[in-house]
């Protein structure tokens, strides 16, 4: 049987699967048993040391009171898939992941059943790893974390203390959902931290923060560098953050080796300050700015454009921008002053363009449409397309 392939930031996934053999865990089986679905092993952890590349481990509803190692790896186009079944239907203390070309996808992962406080999901000295539609939630530490040229797409983390942490080369984060940061009193927590080089954060929507809740100064995205880290060549787009302090804390004040980043398309709303990009070459565009109590950007070198401030106390930027019930507000030429925006519904978090709004093709020019956009690209997240018209 052929399987079509695709290449992900230098890593082949199978969109099929490709398995020498399936391994069954059940609460009821036995870790003596052969594994089969009329005789399924108990242990996720007895099931995870017999699988070796290609096999798929299977695991059957249930609560099952265990903190796994994953130390095997697969090979390129035999990965190991481990399955919770039904999805998002077994719960689990926390998975460490070791290997590479690892596939975790569809459980809950969780500290609120045991004594037990540590990670979600840990993955780390490995490379070309997947953690997909993963539920984890009241983990009294790190929800998730990844480190490698891995794909984290899907989760959605709850009730933690320290959201997603990713680093390493040509990772993709995306599509995952964050809510409440919750003070533990372990650690300052964030919805993110990012570190590495070439990567991709997309889609991912953040929220739910409450301010009884909160440990220290949670962030939407933050990096930092006094642990000899860096980040180069990051893309943050299409992402929705909200209900935090600042939407990015961005500092490299030791190595001061960080550089270029950049951020399109994405909704910051309700919080007090929006991006804080301390390092060079960072290019911000393509944002809305809602409901800002403090600053919309600050930094050195930002090149800005085609962004909407939206009821911020100050905003200041170059040209081709919008401002909108800005208290203090520094505007190019080009941009657009005191003119309301039009979007269908921001009070309930919808920040498209309504047809009419003076946004709608009034972007840089030499910016590049779109498909399916005006004459030009338009000032804001989200372009008016022919579909909306």
């Amino acid at each position: 049987m052929s399987h079509l392939t695709t290449t992900v930031l230098g890593c082949v996934c199978l969109n099929g699967p490709l398995m020498s053999a399936e391994i069954r865990v059940a609460p009821s089986g036995d870790d003596q048993a052969a594994g089969t679905s009329e005789a399924p092993m108990r242990t996720m952890q007895a099931a995870l040391d017999r699988a070796v590349a290609g096999d798929s481990v299977i695991v059957t509803k249930g609560i099952y009171l265990e903190r796994v190692t994953l130390n095997k790896s697969g090979v390129e186009g035999k990965r190991i898939v481990v399955t919770a079944s039904p999805r998002r239907s077994v719960i689990l203390e926390g998975v460490l992941i070791t290997g590479s070309y690892i596939t975790f996808q569809g459980f809950q992962i969780t500290n609120g059943f045991s004594t037990v406080v540590g990670e979600g999901i840990e993955c780390k000295d490995g490379d070309c790893n997947e953690l997909l539609d993963n539920y984890i939630f009241e983990v009294q530490r790190y929800g998730l974390e990844s480190h490698g040229r891995n794909r984290v797409i899907g989760n959605k983390i709850h009730k933690i203390c320290q959201g997603l942490v990713a680093s390493g080369k040509g990772y993709l984060i995306e599509n995952n959902e964050i809510s409440r940061i919750y003070n533990y009193g372990y650690l300052d927590g964030d919805y993110a931290r990012f570190f590495g080089d070439d990567a991709i954060w997309r889609g991912n929507y953040f929220h739910g923060n409450l301010p009884n809740e909160r440990a220290g100064h949670p962030d939407g995205f933050q990096t930092f560098d006094d642990n000899g880290d860096h980040v180069k060549n990051i893309l943050f787009e299409r992402n929705i953050v909200g209900n935090t302090i600042a939407a990015t804390m961005i500092q490299s004040w030791y190595s001061r080796n960080s550089e270029s980043l950049t951020f399109r398309n994405n909704v910051f709303f309700d919080m007090a300050q929006g991006i804080n990009a301390g390092v060079p070459k960072c290019i911000v565009e393509n944002n809305v700015f809602y409901n800002i109590r403090q600053y919309g950007i600050i930094g050195p070198n930002v090149a800005q454009r085609n962004n909407i401030f939206y009821n911020c106390k100050t905003a200041s930027g170059s040209d081709y921008n919008l401002y909108y019930k800005v208290q203090q507000k520094k505007a190019g030429p080009t941009s657009l002053v005191d003119v309301d925006p039009l979007f269908v519904d921001a009070e309930h978090g919808d920040f498209h363009l309504k047809p009419g709004s003076p946004a709608i093709d009034a972007g840089d020019p030499t910016s590049p449409v779109p498909p399916g956009g005006g004459s030009r690209i338009d000032i804001g997240a989200f372009e008016f397309t022919s579909a909306a018209k």
